[in-house]
């Protein structure tokens, strides 16, 4: 009987000694494995105006219930993924955009997904030409840089993803809320705005008293023969 009671007595101790050993194990190993990370939202800010091989920026705004603020983050942009601190205030990225893409945003669980179509690098040289060329034929001035901004502003519109005629009809609105208001808003471009009427009025105010008939005046006594008087 006393052998059989240090058996079982034995056997009690190495059961709980085991069983122990193994869930301390189990416990250490689960503290181990990294919590589960949950993304509650992606949001992407684009600049206004994606022009084909200009790098962009993206402002990527990451919001969790269960992240510190400068806990590490696993993002990926396509094929790139890269780890970033996690910022309630948003990462910036810089992406450059060749072709029309499908840019696709991934953090945790969640992603975001957009198609993006840049608009091409020769474009961005159309309202300045159409305008001069306005300019020259119309000899007019605020006509040709109305039908600029107008070509522009159309040009954006439509590569954010409008029809050809929803673009003119929300490029003419964007011109008369966006552009012209917002500059006549600007302290910069209004005080440009007021020197160049002040050099018009300044230049018109001289021919109307005489001034320019009285260059001309002067200058003549200089010409002595008909080359001269060409000139």
């Amino acid at each position: 009987m006393t052998i059989i009671r240090k058996y079982l007595l034995f056997s009690i101790f190495a059961l709980i000694y085991f069983g122990s050993s193994q869930l301390n194990g189990q416990t250490v190993e689960d503290l181990s494995k990294p919590s589960k990370i949950k993304i509650d939202s992606i949001i992407v800010h684009f600049d206004p105006i994606i022009v084909q091989h200009i790098p962009s920026e993206l402002k990527i705004e990451i919001f969790s219930k269960n992240m510190e603020p400068g806990e590490n983050l696993e993002l990926s942009l396509n094929d790139s993924s890269f780890i970033t601190a996690y910022n309630e205030g948003g990462v910036i990225l810089t992406h450059t955009f060749h072709t029309k893409e499908e840019l696709t945003i991934s953090a945790g669980e969640k992603s975001f997904t957009k198609l993006i179509t840049p608009i091409p690098l020769w474009m961005s040289v159309l309202p300045p030409l159409i305008a001069i060329l306005i300019a020259l034929l119309l000899r007019e001035v605020f006509s040709a840089l109305f039908i600029g901004l107008l070509v522009g502003s159309s040009i954006i519109t439509y590569y954010q993803g409008s029809s050809f005629l929803a673009a003119i009809f929300y490029g003419l609105f964007s011109v008369l809320d966006h552009y012209i208001l917002e500059s006549l808003a600007n302290p910069d471009h209004l005080s440009i705005i007021v020197f160049s009427m002040l050099i018009g009025a300044m230049v018109a105010l001289i021919s109307a008293n005489g001034g320019m008939q009285g260059v001309v005046n002067f200058l003549s006594r200089y010409a002595n023969n008909s080359k001269s008087d060409n000139l």
